[in-house]
């Protein structure tokens, strides 16, 4: 703007006409405009867009949850078998036609019971048997059943029925053999313990030859107390 106003005045200052002239020519001025400013316009181009790729979603797979399936607990018999061993001491008692009389007699029992039920084999020793003034050796080995009361219970009645082998060995002579019936009456009681429980009992014994040699037929009672391991 103010250059155009100094150019103005210049041209004014050369051009000095009369009145006259003056009136003629009118003073003119001489408006320049300035030169429009240019301006810049810089586009910046637009960063590029990348596509986002979105990241794969593994699915999630749960573990698998294995059922749990209790064990069966084991069914509890009723009546567990129970092994049993025994040993006692008493006097076996003989009758027969030549006379009567005693001797001291030891005892092994061994078996299994079931409930009151039992089967076992015993074995009867009596080394020191006279049959009348003829001194001998008596053995028996043989198998019963038997039945044992009140289970519940610590005192228990017992009966039994049996066959056994009857072996009588007299001095320097040959050992006598019969085979015998035998019955069984006694009571025993029980006293608990870690393993079972340990029976103490009074029994008696009937042997009762049916067959074999005449100098085994005799009749024979035995009387013993006995001490017996029963194992749960």
């Amino acid at each position: 703007m103010h250059r155009t106003l100094a150019l103005a005045a210049l041209l004014a200052s050369f051009a000095s006409p009369g009145a006259a002239q003056r009136a003629r020519r009118p003073t003119r001025y001489l408006f320049l405009d300035p030169p429009a400013a240019s301006v810049e316009v810089r586009v910046r181009a637009p960063a590029p867009v990348l596509p986002v790729v979105p990241e794969p979603v593994l699915p999630v797979v749960p573990e698998p949850v294995l059922p749990v399936v209790p064990e069966p607990a084991p069914t509890p018999q009723p009546n567990p078998p129970r092994w049993f061993v025994g040993a006692g001491t008493g006097a076996l008692i003989r009758f027969d036609g030549a006379g009567r009389d005693a001797t001291a007699s030891y005892r092994l029992d061994l078996g299994v019971a079931v409930g009151g039920a039992e089967f076992g084999l015993h074995f009867d020793l009596a080394p020191r048997f006279q049959r009348g003034a003829e001194p001998a050796a008596l053995y028996t080995a043989g198998a019963a059943f038997g039945y044992r009361g009140l289970p519940g219970s610590r005192l228990h009645p017992i009966v039994g029925l049996g066959m056994e082998s009857l072996f009588l060995n007299p001095q320097g002579a040959g050992t006598a053999r019969a085979f015998a019936f035998t019955a069984r009456l006694g009571l025993e009681l029980d006293v608990p313990s870690a393993f079972g429980a340990l029976a103490v009992g009074f029994d008696l014994r009937a042997h009762q030859p049916v067959a074999g040699a005449p100098k085994a037929q005799a009749t024979f009672l035995g009387l013993a107390a006995h001490l017996a391991l029963r194992f749960d």
